[in-house]
């Protein structure tokens, strides 16, 4: 199988059953599938998924999953399935279950006919830098996924530049909200990647204003400075326009 960057830059649409993860709970990890339908097939894979998808929760899946579809940025059309709040445990136990000796057959039958191409890794959220709605009805419809490639050996001096937007967001209490993760098996290394979940674009509004009004507009510009001198590549998507998610049928 081909090897693809770990999170490409996207606008990525929900089309399975799902809520933002839990910042209550305690284990931070989570597993992604980057998955390629066959051409002329994706219909039937998006159909296909939905169904492996009810499978699972129907025949109680203790993972917890969400399904995304790429619309805009590199590899449209490929689809991310994610299960969050992991500890490493959790995977020896889930192969030691007695769903595992059915899921994986179902998603045989169903999903990978339709695959042309999979690839897994797993991530760890950084747990300083988390901005969780407090809203339980918070519709997460879009999601913008930034990955920034830092310079070798300057992930502690990007974590402490990073931490400055953070706060400044928290402190504006802007309608921002993210999950960023560093990758720990798979992906490629000295990546920080942020997943910005929001209901509409609205929610995707432009942070730098406020670090001016926090820290000033000297200080501002210098944290934007070292940013660029250790944040070697960005990459993101934010376009003009906008979709509905795909429920499921």
């Amino acid at each position: 199988m081909t090897k693809k960057p770990p999170i490409v830059p996207a606008i990525l649409f929900l089309f399975g059953l799902a809520l933002i993860p839990s910042q209550a709970n305690a284990q931070y990890l989570a597993e992604k599938w980057q998955i390629t339908p066959k051409a002329g097939l994706e219909a039937g894979f998006q159909e296909a998924g939905k169904t492996h998808m009810e499978f699972r929760m129907a025949n109680g899946d203790p993972g917890y999953w969400q399904t995304w579809e790429v619309r805009v940025g590199e590899n449209v059309g490929d689809y991310l399935f994610i299960i969050w709040e992991h500890e490493w445990a959790d995977w020896d136990a889930y192969e030691a279950s007695d769903f595992a000796k059915v899921a994986s057959p179902h998603w045989g039958a169903t999903v990978a006919p339709l695959v042309e191409d999979a690839v897994n890794y797993i991530s760890e959220t950084d747990t300083t830098m988390i901005k969780f709605p407090t809203d339980p009805d918070f519709e997460a419809n879009l999601v913008n996924v930034m990955t920034l490639h830092v310079a070798q050996g300057k992930m502690m001096e990007f974590r402490e530049e990073m931490a400055k937007f953070h706060q400044a967001i928290v402190d504006a209490d802007m309608p921002v909200y993210y999950r960023p993760s560093v990758p720990v098996i798979g992906g490629e290394s000295s990546t920080f990647t942020i997943a910005a979940f929001g209901p509409n674009w609205a929610h995707f509004a432009d942070p730098d204003p406020i670090m001016g009004q926090m820290y000033g507009e000297e200080e501002a510009m210098a944290i934007f400075t070292r940013m660029g001198e250790v944040a070697v590549k960005v990459e993101s998507s934010m376009p003009p326009v906008s979709a509905r998610p795909v429920e499921p049928a």
